[in-house]
Order: C-alpha cells, then structure tokens, then sequence
C-alpha cells in the first residue's frame, strides 16, 4: 500500500477512536489534549504523524485499549520511518 494510503486509513481509524470515545468533533478532542483543533485535523487527514510524546497522549485521552494502543505505537512509528525514507529519496 502506497503511503498516502496508508496516512489515510491511519487517519480514519484516529477519527473512529474518537468517536468512540464521544468527542464529536476534532476540536473536543482539541481542547482535551490542550493543543489546537488544526493539529487533530492534520493526523486525521494525514497530513502529519503524531510525536511519540503525542501518541501516548492519544493513546491515554481516546482511552485506548492495550492491544489498540501497541497497535497504534506501531503505526506511528512505522509512518513516521516510511516518511522519512520517502522524503530522503529512498522508496
């Protein structure tokens, strides 16, 4: 699967997460994790990858179970080194 793809699907699967939990909105979430509304839209499209330090907030304020959250970490991390690869030329 391409990386777009791949930052796409990662997105949506961050939105159902929060849906789940009952913030309806990216902004909701926003303000729970005390950043801006403009930062959850950027991981829910795909446009950026969450920080380490950010994930585990994600992980801890969507209420993740372990085995999402482990699941989640590695997602993370995996976009996060085929993104570097890709900006560095090395598809």
């Amino acid at each position: 699967m391409e990386l777009q793809k791949k930052l796409e699907a990662y997105g949506r699967k961050l939105q159902a997460y929060r849906h789940r939990v009952g913030y309806k909105n990216q902004y909701q979430l926003a303000v729970a994790m005390d950043c801006g509304a403009i930062q959850i839209s950027n991981y829910e499209s795909g446009k950026t990858i969450p920080s380490r330090l950010t994930a585990k907030q994600l992980i801890e304020t969507l209420n993740l179970t372990r085995d999402e959250a482990i699941e989640f970490i590695n997602e993370t991390n995996a976009l996060r080194i085929e993104r570097r690869k890709q900006a560095h030329g090395n598809k």
